[in-house]
Protein backbone atom coordinates (compact mmCIF):
# COMPACT_ATOMS: atom_id res chain seq x y z
CA UNK A 1 0.00 0.00 0.00
CA UNK A 2 1.35 3.67 -0.75
CA UNK A 3 0.66 6.40 1.38
CA UNK A 4 0.52 10.00 0.21
CA UNK A 5 1.56 12.61 2.33
CA UNK A 6 0.77 16.41 1.79
CA UNK A 7 2.95 18.61 3.16
CA UNK A 8 0.94 21.05 5.41
CA UNK A 9 0.62 24.54 4.04
CA UNK A 10 1.64 27.83 5.79
CA UNK A 11 0.97 31.25 5.77
CA UNK A 12 2.22 34.62 7.68
CA UNK A 13 -0.29 36.76 8.66
CA UNK A 14 0.39 40.50 9.14
CA UNK A 15 1.25 41.29 13.00
CA UNK A 16 -2.44 43.33 12.63
CA UNK A 17 -5.76 42.84 10.62
CA UNK A 18 -7.26 46.39 9.50
CA UNK A 19 -8.64 48.44 11.83
CA UNK A 20 -12.61 49.25 11.55
CA UNK A 21 -15.19 51.24 13.48
CA UNK A 22 -17.75 50.22 15.89
CA UNK A 23 -20.97 49.27 14.41
CA UNK A 24 -24.66 48.56 15.16
CA UNK A 25 -24.47 46.25 11.49
CA UNK A 26 -22.13 43.62 10.50
CA UNK A 27 -19.06 44.55 8.48
CA UNK A 28 -15.78 42.68 7.84
CA UNK A 29 -11.89 43.56 8.67
CA UNK A 30 -8.96 42.20 5.95
CA UNK A 31 -5.81 40.54 6.89
CA UNK A 32 -3.09 40.18 4.57
CA UNK A 33 -0.46 37.88 4.28
CA UNK A 34 2.76 36.44 3.01
CA UNK A 35 5.19 33.11 2.07
CA UNK A 36 1.78 31.10 1.27
CA UNK A 37 3.16 27.20 0.81
CA UNK A 38 1.67 24.13 -0.28
CA UNK A 39 -0.92 25.86 -1.64
CA UNK A 40 -4.11 26.45 1.10
CA UNK A 41 -7.69 26.42 0.09
CA UNK A 42 -9.26 27.17 3.03
CA UNK A 43 -8.93 28.93 6.28
CA UNK A 44 -10.76 29.49 9.99
CA UNK A 45 -10.05 31.90 12.57
CA UNK A 46 -10.51 31.38 16.15
CA UNK A 47 -10.80 34.09 18.49
CA UNK A 48 -9.50 34.08 22.30
CA UNK A 49 -12.15 34.37 25.21
CA UNK A 50 -12.27 38.30 25.34
CA UNK A 51 -13.10 38.76 21.80
CA UNK A 52 -15.91 36.25 22.09
CA UNK A 53 -17.14 37.96 25.30
CA UNK A 54 -17.04 40.78 23.39
CA UNK A 55 -19.61 39.35 21.05
CA UNK A 56 -17.06 38.39 17.99
CA UNK A 57 -17.47 34.98 15.97
CA UNK A 58 -15.09 32.37 15.13
CA UNK A 59 -15.31 31.90 11.52
CA UNK A 60 -15.44 28.09 10.47
CA UNK A 61 -13.59 26.55 7.35
CA UNK A 62 -14.14 29.48 4.44
CA UNK A 63 -12.78 28.84 1.11
CA UNK A 64 -9.81 31.26 0.18
CA UNK A 65 -10.52 33.07 -2.55
CA UNK A 66 -9.54 36.56 -2.13
CA UNK A 67 -6.25 38.22 -0.77
CA UNK A 68 -6.01 39.83 1.77
CA UNK A 69 -8.25 37.01 3.45
CA UNK A 70 -11.89 38.66 5.17
CA UNK A 71 -12.67 38.47 8.46
CA UNK A 72 -16.50 38.96 9.63
CA UNK A 73 -17.07 41.20 12.53
CA UNK A 74 -20.65 41.23 14.16
CA UNK A 75 -22.59 43.82 15.16
CA UNK A 76 -22.32 45.93 18.05
CA UNK A 77 -18.89 44.60 19.15
CA UNK A 78 -17.63 47.11 21.60
CA UNK A 79 -14.42 49.04 20.78
CA UNK A 80 -10.83 47.91 21.90
CA UNK A 81 -8.22 45.45 20.37
CA UNK A 82 -8.63 41.62 20.04
CA UNK A 83 -6.60 38.57 19.05
CA UNK A 84 -7.49 36.23 16.79
CA UNK A 85 -5.85 32.87 15.73
CA UNK A 86 -5.73 32.19 11.84
CA UNK A 87 -4.89 28.26 10.18
CA UNK A 88 -5.31 27.55 6.82
CA UNK A 89 -5.78 23.94 5.53
CA UNK A 90 -4.82 22.17 1.83
CA UNK A 91 -6.55 19.23 3.66
CA UNK A 92 -4.16 19.24 6.10
CA UNK A 93 -3.94 22.48 8.75
CA UNK A 94 -1.22 24.38 9.07
CA UNK A 95 -0.04 25.96 12.40
CA UNK A 96 -1.98 28.93 14.04
CA UNK A 97 -0.79 32.35 13.51
CA UNK A 98 -2.28 34.99 16.13
CA UNK A 99 -3.33 38.52 14.77
CA UNK A 100 -4.84 41.44 16.46
CA UNK A 101 -8.00 43.48 15.39
CA UNK A 102 -9.05 46.97 16.88
CA UNK A 103 -12.49 48.45 16.97
CA UNK A 104 -12.22 51.92 17.28
CA UNK A 105 -15.18 53.25 19.62
CA UNK A 106 -17.61 55.82 18.29
CA UNK A 107 -17.65 59.04 18.80
CA UNK A 108 -20.07 61.06 20.45
CA UNK A 109 -22.83 62.53 18.95
CA UNK A 110 -22.35 66.26 18.39
CA UNK A 111 -23.63 68.83 20.62
CA UNK A 112 -26.08 71.45 20.08
CA UNK A 113 -29.30 72.67 21.23
CA UNK A 114 -32.75 70.05 20.66
CA UNK A 115 -34.97 73.23 19.54
CA UNK A 116 -33.79 75.52 16.92
CA UNK A 117 -35.59 78.11 15.07
CA UNK A 118 -35.56 78.90 11.87
CA UNK A 119 -37.57 81.80 9.38
CA UNK A 120 -39.04 79.99 6.06
CA UNK A 121 -37.06 78.70 3.34
CA UNK A 122 -34.24 78.04 6.10
CA UNK A 123 -31.94 74.69 4.51
CA UNK A 124 -30.51 72.17 6.32
CA UNK A 125 -27.28 73.89 6.32
CA UNK A 126 -28.85 76.46 8.40
CA UNK A 127 -28.80 73.91 11.22
CA UNK A 128 -26.46 74.07 14.01
CA UNK A 129 -24.19 71.32 15.58
CA UNK A 130 -20.74 71.45 17.52
CA UNK A 131 -18.99 68.52 16.28
CA UNK A 132 -16.28 66.99 13.01
CA UNK A 133 -17.57 66.49 9.69
CA UNK A 134 -21.11 66.65 10.73
CA UNK A 135 -24.20 65.33 8.76
CA UNK A 136 -27.43 65.80 9.04
CA UNK A 137 -30.47 62.52 8.89
CA UNK A 138 -33.88 62.96 8.91
CA UNK A 139 -33.81 59.43 11.04
CA UNK A 140 -31.93 58.64 14.05
CA UNK A 141 -30.33 55.75 12.86
CA UNK A 142 -29.08 54.44 9.27
CA UNK A 143 -30.60 56.32 6.50
CA UNK A 144 -28.55 58.81 3.54
CA UNK A 145 -27.59 62.16 5.20
CA UNK A 146 -29.83 64.96 3.89
CA UNK A 147 -28.76 67.73 1.19
CA UNK A 148 -27.63 71.26 2.50
CA UNK A 149 -30.16 72.50 0.21
CA UNK A 150 -33.27 70.78 1.73
CA UNK A 151 -35.45 73.06 3.05
CA UNK A 152 -36.38 72.69 6.69
CA UNK A 153 -40.23 71.80 7.98
CA UNK A 154 -41.52 73.36 10.90
CA UNK A 155 -42.08 70.98 13.78
CA UNK A 156 -39.57 68.32 12.29
CA UNK A 157 -36.70 66.37 14.03
CA UNK A 158 -33.22 66.07 11.76
CA UNK A 159 -30.59 64.14 13.10
CA UNK A 160 -26.45 64.62 13.34
CA UNK A 161 -23.66 62.67 13.18
CA UNK A 162 -19.75 63.50 13.26
CA UNK A 163 -17.07 61.67 12.29
CA UNK A 164 -13.54 61.49 13.78
CA UNK A 165 -10.60 59.50 12.90
CA UNK A 166 -12.72 57.99 10.56
CA UNK A 167 -15.64 56.76 13.00
CA UNK A 168 -18.96 58.22 12.69
CA UNK A 169 -20.80 58.10 15.51
CA UNK A 170 -23.04 55.69 16.17
CA UNK A 171 -25.50 57.88 18.20
CA UNK A 172 -27.13 61.26 16.91
CA UNK A 173 -27.96 64.28 18.38
CA UNK A 174 -31.86 65.43 17.44
CA UNK A 175 -32.78 68.88 16.72
CA UNK A 176 -36.75 69.93 16.41
CA UNK A 177 -36.55 72.85 13.77
CA UNK A 178 -39.17 75.12 14.57
CA UNK A 179 -40.15 77.35 11.62
CA UNK A 180 -41.53 80.64 11.86
CA UNK A 181 -43.09 82.92 8.69
CA UNK A 182 -41.37 86.07 7.20
CA UNK A 183 -42.16 88.97 9.46
CA UNK A 184 -42.52 86.92 12.80
CA UNK A 185 -39.87 88.42 15.69
CA UNK A 186 -36.83 86.18 16.42
CA UNK A 187 -35.10 88.13 18.91
CA UNK A 188 -31.98 86.39 17.34
CA UNK A 189 -29.83 89.91 18.05
CA UNK A 190 -31.11 91.36 20.72
CA UNK A 191 -34.80 93.25 22.42
CA UNK A 192 -34.45 95.97 20.17
CA UNK A 193 -37.57 96.09 17.88
CA UNK A 194 -35.99 98.47 15.54
CA UNK A 195 -33.00 96.29 14.84
CA UNK A 196 -33.76 94.60 11.08
CA UNK A 197 -31.97 91.25 12.55
CA UNK A 198 -34.40 90.33 14.90
CA UNK A 199 -37.39 89.91 12.52
CA UNK A 200 -37.69 87.17 9.98
CA UNK A 201 -36.96 88.51 6.52
CA UNK A 202 -35.27 91.71 7.57
CA UNK A 203 -37.66 94.12 7.46
CA UNK A 204 -39.04 96.34 10.76
CA UNK A 205 -42.75 96.14 11.00
CA UNK A 206 -44.93 99.51 9.74
CA UNK A 207 -48.23 100.20 10.36
CA UNK A 208 -49.83 97.96 7.62
CA UNK A 209 -47.47 94.67 9.19
CA UNK A 210 -48.95 91.65 10.90
CA UNK A 211 -46.24 90.66 14.04
CA UNK A 212 -45.95 86.88 15.28
CA UNK A 213 -44.32 87.06 18.21
CA UNK A 214 -44.25 83.10 18.94
CA UNK A 215 -43.60 81.52 22.72
CA UNK A 216 -40.26 79.95 23.74
CA UNK A 217 -37.90 83.09 22.69
CA UNK A 218 -34.96 84.11 24.36
CA UNK A 219 -35.42 87.94 23.80
CA UNK A 220 -38.57 89.80 23.52
CA UNK A 221 -38.99 92.88 22.15
CA UNK A 222 -38.48 95.92 24.54
CA UNK A 223 -41.01 98.24 22.96
CA UNK A 224 -41.21 100.91 25.87
CA UNK A 225 -42.59 104.23 24.64
CA UNK A 226 -40.02 103.81 21.21
CA UNK A 227 -43.02 104.09 18.51
CA UNK A 228 -43.00 100.30 17.55
CA UNK A 229 -46.29 99.98 15.23
CA UNK A 230 -47.72 97.14 13.61
CA UNK A 231 -51.41 96.72 12.39
CA UNK A 232 -51.96 93.21 14.58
Amino acid sequence: MNVTSSPNPTITPAATATAVCFSNSTQNSSLSHSATTNSPTTYTITWNAAAHTAGLVDLSSTAITVTPLNIPVAANVAGGTYTGTVKVSNGCSSVGNSFTMTINTAPAPPTGSASQLFCDGATVANLSATGTSVLWYATASGGTALLTSDILTDGSHYYASQTVSGCQSSSRLDVTANVIATGSWTGSVSTNWFTAGNWCGGAIPISTSDVIIAAGLTNYPSIGSSGAVCKT
